[in-house]
């Protein structure tokens, strides 16, 4: 997991070009989650590398990543078990005080999606 995407720090100092590479690797792991539900453990990132990004200061390339990480939370609200909902809650929450408001409105849509998946069975596609 750690290959995919240098953290944010990095990607800044590699300015844009490291910032979409990340935006990207977020995007392939939130589409491909059924596939990679096996391979990442989501609570050991989302407890580390993307809850650090999530709350890291606000600056115009982290709401790139901000944003994605919200989008991403959502996909995987899933794999998301009950003892991790309060982190999650606090993650979403931060993010729809956020002062871009793509990130605002991603950070509600993930919030739904958590909720709405919290209150029916899980259903795995075939």
């Amino acid at each position: 997991m750690s290959n995919c995407a240098p953290p944010l720090e990095e990607s800044a100092e590699k300015g844009a070009e490291g910032v979409l590479i990340k935006e990207a690797c977020y995007r392939a792991i939130g589409l491909g989650r059924w596939d990679l539900m096996d391979f990442i453990d989501f609570r050991a990132w989302l407890q580390g590398p993307l809850g650090t990004e999530v709350t890291t200061a606000d600056s115009p390339e982290h709401k790139i990543v901000a944003r994605r990480a919200a989008w991403l939370i959502g996909e995987w609200a899933t794999q998301i078990s009950p003892d991790l909902r309060k982190p999650v809650y606090t993650l979403l929450i931060r993010l729809i005080a956020h002062s871009d408001v793509v990130v605002q409105l991603t950070a509600v849509n993930s919030l739904c999606s958590r909720i709405l998946l919290s209150r029916s069975p899980r259903v795995i596609p075939s």
